[in-house]
């Protein structure tokens, strides 16, 4: 349930900045895309029923403790929504936001296939340095980002060539 809206996650980390306020309207129009206040709402409720928020005795709303990643792997129909969701929000990014709020990178490549799972491990890597870089902050948080890593086919190979 967690990755079945792109909004639940980012609520989550939303929750880490001082100016967080579990408002339903609030939430909503502090996101970008903004949401409905239901869609807030609903979204605060699953995220407590989680566990991935916690209501504290005076009414005030933190994220649990730890960051919450999923195995490099995953696999399912949430996850395929949540990389949905996410790649159409970055390619809506480009002409949302201008250059200094955004950063996008590309590369095409020609490798042999064999060198896949090592590009993939590259990209696992990038991930955890950004992971600890952001865990190991000391500053209070004030922006909620997303970072995408993406490597993906752009022809078939010699080997689906005779499939």
């Amino acid at each position: 349930r967690y990755l079945s809206h792109w909004y639940y996650p980012a609520i989550r980390e939303l929750a880490e900045r001082a100016d967080f306020q579990a408002d339903p309207a609030w939430i909503a129009r502090t996101l970008c895309p903004q949401i409905s206040p239901g869609k807030a709402k609903r979204a605060l409720a699953t995220l407590v029923e989680l566990g991935l928020l916690v209501l504290n005795d005076d009414g005030t709303v933190s994220p649990s403790d730890g960051m919450v990643v999923t195995p490099h792997e995953v696999a399912g129909l949430a996850a395929h929504n949540y990389h949905m969701g996410m790649i159409g929000l970055a390619q809506e990014a480009i002409d949302r936001f201008k250059p200094e709020r955004r950063h996008f990178l590309g590369a095409t490549i020609s490798v042999p296939a064999a060198m896949m799972p090592e590009l993939k491990r590259e990209l696992d890597a990038v991930q955890e340095r950004i992971l600890d870089l952001a865990d190991a902050s000391t500053l209070p948080s004030t922006e909620v980002l997303q970072v995408n890593l993406h490597i993906f086919p752009l022809a078939v190979g010699r080997s689906e060539e005779s499939e």
